[in-house]
């Protein structure tokens, strides 16, 4: 199994919010298609402060790898995709530092999955189940 440790970073590319409970929370969902040889974006990984800084670290866990590609995770600069009442938005027009999750698909037709372990800041966790259709 591998492990990302994402210094300041928590899921919100894709709409998950943090909770300060330490329940776990729903399982999350994505299907998504991509091109043969093509690359996607599956997730954007980022936890902030209200004054834009990163609040601390989160760990993804691969619970399932991929058969027909494969996921790399990069730093990169981006915005922030929170609602517009998050305690943090005023940070939605501001560059921070970011991780993104990318697929890589191979050369072959067909559907492909994978599962991760995202582990928040605030002790809460999310399962991430990833269906990707190649075409």
């Amino acid at each position: 199994m591998s492990v990302f440790k994402i210094a300041g970073m928590l899921l919100m590319g894709l709409f998950l919010a943090p909770t300060a409970s330490a329940e776990e929370l729903t399982p999350f969902e994505r299907k998504l298609t991509v091109v043969k040889n093509g690359t996607v974006i599956v997730g954007e990984f980022y936890d902030i402060l209200p004054n834009c800084q990163p609040r601390g670290t989160i760990v993804l866990r691969m619970i399932e790898e991929p058969k027909l590609g494969k996921t790399r995770l990069k730093t990169e600069a981006g915005f922030p995709n929170l609602a517009a009442d998050a305690r943090a938005a005023a940070c939605n027009t501001k560059s921070i530092t970011l991780m993104r999750l990318y697929y890589d698909a191979g050369a072959e037709l067909g559907q492909d999955q994978f599962s991760l372990d995202l582990f928040y800041v605030a002790g809460t966790s999310r399962r991430l189940n990833y269906t990707l259709n190649i075409r």
